[in-house]
């Protein structure tokens, strides 16, 4: 045989080699979407290149900005833009409005109340589905807060002496007490406050600086009126210098978390739970923590389920930008660009359900919708 059919041959060899590799190749990479429920959406929905959800508003039509605008309820949408606070139906109708001059705005959300105040700022504002309840002025900036699901609040104020007054204000804004980290410790701050669900007193995460190495305090206040600011307990977890987060277990109980550890609270005592080498962040919802760790430092990011057991679901990767954790029930979301991804109920797997446009902030509401804000839409998914 001579040369020429020899090399057309071994052209034709490698050409079948390359093809096989690039299938290969490419059921390997539609698998490896398909495990990650990365391909959600449904053949007409990629055809059509159409969002998932249904539409509930279009924003230019109403001259409004995404980043100025919560759902407060299924019926009622939060706008705030620093000087006016206003509250309207899906279909753009005010329902009530107010002034409110903050340089820069920030809303937290528990259930339908809504605390509007922002980082340093000296006013506040507290809003349900009726319309405002209370709003107010204090003399110091402001640089801490937290709501509870009555429409109490805490406000961390920055005092001179930077350890910092707790000040905590009724469901009407009628003063309650007001609380300063010196009166335990000689050096350290407030990290973050939580109320306990059912409003039944206060737990304050601080971090004592004072010793050689810092330490980790929690303070529980009661908001009883019989014994209205005083201080239940004071727990000091082994080990956890620094408590970044906090939430409630399903009975009421305190759940914290440090950088690489889950406590709960337990006869009196936070005792860990799960451990994981970097933690990112927790919700807390039902039955079950909805967490995102790492299972290495350095490692991929995952999601998982933990049972307040410590028994946790195998963790499911996560794109690295996926942010804006939330939880209800057994069921959690997360955003990814212009994606909010579903976890299924049995914490095995996750869907991607695509709106074609950048996620500015998501809800996630007891009955199972989801709201989807984007730069021009407010829409609404039905979850599994």
């Amino acid at each position: 045989m001579g040369q020429g059919p020899i090399l057309v041959l071994a052209a034709l060899v490698l050409l079948l080699f390359g093809i096989l590799l690039l299938l290969r190749f490419g059921i390997f990479e539609r698998r490896t979407e398909a495990a990650d429920g990365a391909d959600a959406a449904t053949p007409a929905e990629r055809a059509a290149n159409r969002p998932a959800g249904e539409l509930v508003l279009k924003l230019d039509a109403l001259g409004l900005d995404a980043r100025q605008l919560w759902v407060l309820a299924p019926d009622r949408l939060l706008f705030a833009d620093g000087q006016q606070v206003k509250l309207l139906t899906p279909a753009g109708r005010v329902v009530a409005e107010a002034e409110l001059s903050l340089p820069e705005v920030d809303v937290t959300l528990v259930g339908d109340v809504a605390l509007v105040t922002g980082p340093r700022a000296y006013r506040y504002a507290v809003w349900d589905r009726s319309g405002e309840r209370y709003q107010g002025l204090s003399e110091e900036p402001i640089v801490g807060y937290s709501l509870s699901t009555q429409g109490r609040i805490a406000l961390l104020l920055d005092k001179a002496d930077s350890i910092g007054l707790l000040r905590v204000l009724d469901h009407d804004g009628g003063h309650l007490f007001d609380w300063t980290a010196r009166d335990v410790l000689q050096s350290g701050h407030v990290i973050q406050s939580v109320f306990d669900s059912s409003d039944r007193y206060l737990d304050v995460l601080l971090l004592n600086t004072s010793a050689s190495e810092a330490q980790a305090l929690v303070s529980r206040f009661s908001l009883a009126d019989q014994d209205l600011g005083e201080r239940l307990l004071r727990f000091e977890p082994q080990g956890a210098g620094v408590l970044v987060w906090a939430g409630r277990a399903p009975d009421g109980g305190l759940l914290c978390a440090s950088r690489t550890e889950l406590l709960l609270e337990r006869e009196n005592q936070l005792q860990p739970i799960w451990q994981q080498p970097a933690f990112d962040a927790f919700v807390a919802s039902g039955d079950w923590v909805h967490a995102v760790a790492r299972s290495s430092v350095g490692g991929r990011r995952s999601y998982y389920r933990v049972a307040l057991d410590g028994r946790a679901t195998e963790g499911i990767a996560v794109p690295e930008q996926a942010k804006d954790l939330a939880a209800a029930g057994s069921r959690a979301i997360m955003t990814d660009g212009s994606a909010l991804l579903e976890f299924s109920r049995d914490g095995d797997s996750f869907r991607r359900h695509e709106v074609y446009s950048e996620i500015v902030s998501s809800r996630l509401l007891a009955d199972g919708s989801a709201y989807v804000m984007t730069g021009d839409e407010l829409r609404r998914l039905e979850l599994d």
